[in-house]
This record gives structure tokens, sequence and C-alpha cells, in this order.
């Protein structure tokens, strides 16, 4: 069965326009008012193995509730300084491991909320990625090529 490459396109282009939709843009860059997106504040997942142990309550009934961190709209000079005594900590090696993981969402934040990606810089990422992966085929394409030409040669 030949796969159909016209809906595999479709289905991309109209998942990268949800994405870009919904919380890649931010609001001060659109035309409609568009509300972002809000993270779920807590849910609940019996499976315990998809979590990191830092972020897992246990419970008598055995169900372990997650909390999730809502992102801050605005980088504010608590957070900064949160942010560069990690990152102090970081560089001097005595960074633990709970502490690296806040760093990281920190940075994170901060490239987002001081630095926000415009519409274009993120169309020229999914470009990018739709090449690299168009890339990556092709010359899986031309390894495959090699190793039978190889193998037909062997036998000759």
């Amino acid at each position: 069965m030949k796969k159909n490459i016209f809906i595999t396109r479709l289905a991309r282009s109209a998942a990268a326009t949800a994405m870009i939709g919904a919380g890649v843009i931010p609001p001060h860059q659109t035309n409609a008012t568009v509300l972002p997106p809000v993270a779920a504040q807590e849910m609940s997942h019996s499976s315990r193995a998809i979590f990191p142990e830092t972020e897992l309550h246990a419970s008598a009934t055995g169900i372990f509730a997650v909390t999730v961190n809502q992102a801050p709209s605005v980088w504010d000079k608590k957070l900064e300084r949160e942010f560069r005594k990690l990152a102090l900590a970081e560089a001097n090696n005595t960074i633990s491991k709970e502490d690296a993981s806040r760093l990281e969402q920190l940075s994170y934040w901060r490239d987002q909320l001081l630095c926000p990606q415009t519409v274009d810089e993120t169309l020229l990422l999914m470009k990018r990625d739709r090449l690299l992966t168009r890339m990556e085929n092709l010359l899986q394409e031309y390894v495959e090529l090699q190793e039978a030409a190889g193998q037909t040669g062997a036998a000759s």
C-alpha cells in the first residue's frame, strides 16, 4: 500500500499551524484576540515510571499527584536572582540534580520571556526541521542503494 504523500503533508501543515496558533505566537503579535494556553495546575497519573521522583507524591491509594508549575508571564527580579544563583552554582560545579532541573526550567522561561521568537523565526525552524528530515531520508536511501550495489558487486 503506497503512502498518501498529499494527506501526510496536509496533516503536517495542519499540525504545525495549530501548534503556532496555540502557543508559539505571543498574544501581542496576533491580530485576533487569542488567549494563551494555561497549563493545568495538577493532574493524577497511576504510572510511576513516567515522572521524575521529585515531582511525585505518594498516597495510600497508589495514585500519584503531579504538580505542574505554570510558566510566569513576566520575567521579574526574583526569577533573575534565582537564575543567577543557580547559574553560579552550576559554574562552580556545586549544583544539585534538583537545582539543575530548576535552572533548565528557568533558562527556558528566560529565553521565552526576554527574547521570544517571532513567527518568522518559528516558521524558519519548522522549514529547517522538514529539510533535515528530507536529508535524513535521502541519506538513508543512498546508504541502502550503496549496500545493495555492494552486495550485487560481491556476488558477481
